[in-house]
């Protein structure tokens, strides 16, 4: 699984290029020599941290980018998430509205342990319109100087913690660009964990054929 994601992510870096969009990828592992040697072997920057707490990991990401790369903007995203390369379009055309904050209000989730897919409305209530964790793109203008983005001492609720330090964002719907992520026994939040009213099941072969998940 882990080196098909990588590969996953090294198939955008090849189609945002023909965009126009140079992706530079950071990699943040707990696994040792053989993921810093699958990451180096892919073009990729890696750091060894430990996986827990996650908010630390994710802050050492972004430092470790900024150092390397001084890139105009970040996404961080966690190992279990895909997507198709049209999401791409979606980001060139917000920043070339000027946007410095760009988020994604939706995804499909699909949970491994009992192979069935669900489309996810986003947040609700107080949260409505908030971006979901995976593919917020930031301006570096906005990344605070420490690069810590993330509180260090948090493995959940990571969402909500990059919030309180961004602005408002400018959002788009994802779900026809199969913003997927792939929920097994692992992940912190579980497929379970979310309000049933929110998910619409999907038929899993729209995953399965196109991510092999």
């Amino acid at each position: 699984m882990r080196e098909a994601y990588l590969d996953h992510i090294r198939s955008h870096v090849i189609k945002a290029g023909r965009k126009g969009i140079s992706l530079t990828v950071s990699i943040s592992g707990s696994e040792g020599e053989e993921t810093r040697l699958e990451a180096s072997s892919r073009g990729f920057a890696y750091t060894e941290i430990d996986n827990s707490p996650l908010g630390r990991k994710f802050n050492a990401s972004i430092e470790t980018a900024k150092e390397l790369f001084d890139p105009d903007y970040f996404m961080v995203l966690g190992s279990d998430t895909f997507f198709l390369p049209t999401i791409w379009d979606e980001y060139i055309k917000c920043i070339e509205e000027g946007a410095e904050y760009i988020g994604i209000t939706d995804l499909i989730m699909h949970d491994w342990m009992t192979d069935e897919s669900f489309y996810w409305q986003g947040y609700h209530g107080k949260r409505a319109g908030e971006p979901i964790g995976p593919g917020r793109l930031i301006h570096k203008n906005l990344i605070p100087e420490t690069c810590f983005l993330y509180d260090n001492s948090l493995d959940s609720s990571l969402d909500a913690s990059a919030t309180r330090r961004l602005p408002g964002a400018k959002t788009f719907g994802a779900r026809k660009h199969l913003l997927v992520s792939a929920k097994g026994e692992v992940n912190i939040t579980q497929v379970a964990n979310f309000d049933p009213s929110t998910l619409t099941k999907l038929d899993t072969r729209i995953i399965s054929e196109v991510y092999n998940v």
